[in-house]
């Protein structure tokens, strides 16, 4: 009896480290940074694996991408056009490409590859579909018509794809409840994961304010309107006006989309000596360290924000907004404050509990050192993943 259960055990093993696992997302930069520890997991439990994504001519980044024996295949992909013609000529694309690989498993990131992906393995008989969905961006927050107009569409086809789906990984409940509410994925597919989690070793807790001195807040973000940068300078420029020793940074890359800031008015911020832009940098950490609280006011619908899960490793007390996925990282009171969206006073109120009661940096930066280790290490997220896969 035993020696039947070792030779069931032992073939589906082998079955499962047999397998061709192919990855789509709609960034190479994310598979070499963002997913990077993810994909090393994922190809320890599989024999071949794949990555798909848009065309990269860098000879150096190629090499990274195909590290540890792991192929990579590009498709046509533009995140954010809504050209119908461009959009099928991409799913014809990932179709053609998924077929002449013929893979056991698919994994899609982000909505575009979801959507495609999904679709498009529904052609494949033996190909098991799974999809991650890192956050819904402002295609579910906006209300504009141009918002309501995508949203008509996109229901239907994510509804469609997730059909076709095994598991679906969402990054916070709200996102999990508002599917399921909207009838776009069950719950029994369901299965929520805590962001793309933290490498803990990378991210030491390390801090030690010193209540003499100036208060350093904090912003690292993309330099969208959707993050609140405006509210950001807002409340800076009334507290600079009672504290003008307080230092407000900004840290982040500009987008060329269309909520996207401009680089005069972030000049001019400088100039009025409201605002410190430090540029964009591939590492947080050296300024993380130099920070003392950090602010993200967010009314994106985020999945959990890496920039949070950093600052909280590191040892930052949080302010953010109380919307899915930032709310993920605050305990109101305890690591941080939650603040209303698109609120300047609730958000210059919250910086002044650190301007007139400093003291109360150091209880807040361990408990949120404590979050982050129970709630968001990356070993505990990604192991999550490998086992949902399976």
């Amino acid at each position: 009896m035993l020696f039947v259960f070792y030779l069931n055990l032992r073939n589906s093993l082998a079955g499962y480290l047999m397998s061709h696992l192919v990855i789509i997302g709609n960034s190479y930069i994310d598979f070499i940074h963002l997913r990077a520890p993810l994909l090393k997991e994922l190809r320890k439990e599989n024999k071949d694996m794949t990555l798909m994504g848009p065309m990269c001519q860098d000879s150096e980044t190629l090499e990274k991408l195909k590290k540890n024996n792991t192929n990579y295949v590009s498709y046509k992909i533009n995140p954010v056009n809504l050209n119908p013609i461009s959009n099928f000529l991409s799913f014809l694309d990932i179709l053609i490409k998924l077929r002449s690989l013929n893979p056991d498993k698919v994994f899609l990131f982000t909505l575009k590859p979801i959507v495609y992906g999904s679709i498009a393995s529904f052609f494949l008989k033996k190909t098991e579909v799974f999809s991650l969905n890192s956050g819904l961006g402002r295609v579910f927050t906006g209300s504009s018509i141009y918002n309501k107009f995508v949203l008509i569409f996109l229901r239907p086809l994510l509804k469609r794809a997730f059909k076709f789906n095994k598991k679906v990984f969402f990054q916070n409940n709200d996102d999990k409840d508002l599917f399921a509410k909207l009838n776009i994925c069950h719950p029994s597919k369901s299965l929520v994961v805590n962001g793309t989690g933290i490498d803990l070793k990378k991210f030491h807790f390390s801090k030690e304010y010193k209540c003499d001195e100036p208060l350093n807040f904090l912003m690292i973000s993309r330099l969208i309107e959707e993050k609140g940068l405006i509210y950001y300078y807002q409340a800076a420029k009334k507290i600079k006006k009672l504290f003008p020793e307080v230092n407000f940074l900004l840290l982040g890359n500009f987008c060329k989309s269309k909520s996207g800031l401009s680089p005069k008015i972030i000049d001019s911020w400088q100039e009025e000596n409201v605002i410190n832009y430090l540029g964009e940098t591939d590492d947080v950490r050296p300024f993380l360290k130099k920070a003392d609280i950090f602010v993200l006011p967010s009314f994106y619908r985020e999945g959990i924000p890496r920039t949070c899960m950093e600052a909280l490793a590191t040892g930052l007390p949080i302010i953010t907004t109380d919307v899915p996925g930032c709310r993920e990282t605050v305990i109101d009171g305890l690591n941080g404050f939650l603040i209303k969206p698109k609120s300047t006073n609730d958000l210059q109120n919250a910086m002044m509990k650190f301007i007139n009661y400093p003291e109360i940096i150091k209880d807040m930066s361990a408990e949120g050192r404590n979050l982050v280790e129970n709630r968001f290490d990356i070993v505990k997220v990604n192991h999550e993943i490998v086992e949902g896969l399976r």
